[in-house]
């Protein structure tokens, strides 16, 4: 269950203000991520393709790549 929503605009730079705990992908396309690890230091960046419109990516994510061809992305957190 999620209690809060945000917007998403993928960004090669910039983290994401708060560390997403799914996104919900609101066109389908590819999703290229850095998945939040606990040491904090090393990306791991993951190219999940054809992501279908309508998903919910059950994934914690901190950043969200421009190389990404999905759209309307939305960022949830319990």
């Amino acid at each position: 269950m999620y209690r809060e929503a945000f917007d998403i605009t993928p960004n090669d730079t910039t983290d994401l203000d708060k560390i997403a705990q799914g996104i919900y992908v609101g066109v389908g396309g590819d999703l290229t991520v850095h998945i939040a690890r606990d040491d904090g230091v090393t990306p791991v960046v993951v190219t999940f393709k054809n992501v279908p419109a309508g998903f919910v990516l059950p994934i914690f994510v901190k950043r969200v790549l421009t190389t990404t061809t999905a759209t309307d992305l939305i960022g949830l957190r319990s």
